[in-house]
């Protein structure tokens, strides 16, 4: 190479040096630049979380339940179902109790708080919706106070029940249908009355047993015990037991929870009541009427129940007498 191009070459070497420096330079700049962007877009999606999480927040601290709900009839496709509404939740939804689906029920909480009210909305709606032909309502009150006035309607088979030789002689004669009800349905292929009903034409009445202040019940052992074999024994056929109290003891309800899938707790006294209705639902710290807890399909939901009066059922019902 002559002399007079050395200067050239060595040049043209200086400017690839420095080019391939400046440019692998330009890339660790990129790559800082990258990770600083990323962080700060990092931090940025975490602030709008954080505020979006603050603003749900104080949108459900802002939700307010009323203090009280007047009866309202909320209408339900009556085909295939046996369910009925008994209030609004924390959204403003409406809160469902369906039979088929969870079977017996067990409605506890403190006296004055709104058990007889739920009771009354319930078997208000369940008329409503439910003819005597395709709906059968058994009433069991031993204090002979709220249910007799629903003697009078369609709905309703006789009398109230308030004596113990009745009430027994009634869990023998629903024993026995239960077990009537099983044969027919297994004889045909199914295993409960809502597959049969679905199928079949000849369609399977459903029973509700609304038994008001079981406590009463179970103080005799012997009529305690039959009726929790009968609420096994039946609940797949169609006859489900509506089971309330105003308290809630081991005694009381401790056994009898163990057939009911849903339960409804209003306020109760303290933990220990609390927790023999629902598990960690503190219903100690309810403070208001008819503001209950409902536990359904491993959910608690809290609820303000209807506040369902007399007059109420004297006005829906009015056409629905014997």
């Amino acid at each position: 190479m002559s002399n007079a191009l050395t200067p050239i070459v060595n040049g043209l070497f200086a400017y690839c040096r420095w080019f391939i420096s400046a440019w692998v330079d330009l890339e660790e700049d990129k790559k800082v630049i990258k990770k600083k962007y990323d962080k700060v877009k990092e931090n940025k999606e975490l602030e709008e979380m954080k505020k979006e999480i603050q603003e749900y927040k104080n949108k459900l601290a802002s939700l307010e339940m009323p203090k009280m709900l007047p009866y309202k009839y909320i209408w339900t496709n009556s085909k295939g179902t046996l369910r009925v509404c008994i209030g609004y939740d924390l959204y403003n939804d409406p809160v469902w109790i369906d039979f088929y689906k969870n079977n017996h029920l067990l409605i506890a909480g403190a006296t004055g708080y709104g058990k007889t009210s739920i009771i009354r909305t319930i078997l208000i709606s369940l008329m409503l919706t439910y003819d005597k032909d395709h709906l059968k309502i058994i009433l069991v009150d031993f204090k002979n106070t709220d249910l007799p006035p629903f003697e009078i309607y369609q709905q309703v088979n006789r009398e109230c029940i308030f004596e113990e030789d009745r009430f027994n002689k009634m869990l023998d004669s629903l024993s026995k249908e239960g077990k009537e009800r099983a044969n027919k349905i297994r004889e045909k292929g199914y295993f409960n009355i809502i597959d049969y009903n679905e199928a079949e034409a000849d369609k399977i009445k459903p029973v509700i047993v609304v038994i008001d202040e079981v406590s009463q019940i179970c103080d005799n052992t012997k009529l305690r015990d039959k009726l929790i074999k009968c609420m096994g024994l039946v609940r797949a056929y169609g006859i489900y037991f509506i089971v309330a109290t105003q308290i809630p003891s081991k005694d009381t309800v401790g056994k009898i929870k163990s057939h009911t899938i849903h339960r409804i707790g209003l306020a109760t006294a303290d933990k220990v009541d609390s927790d023999m209705i629902i598990k960690n639902a503190n219903l100690q710290d309810i403070k208001d009427k008819g503001r209950c807890k409902y536990d359904v399909d491993g959910k608690l939901i809290l609820t303000q129940s209807f506040f369902t009066q007399m007059e109420d059922v004297k006005g829906y019902l009015k056409y629905l007498q014997k």
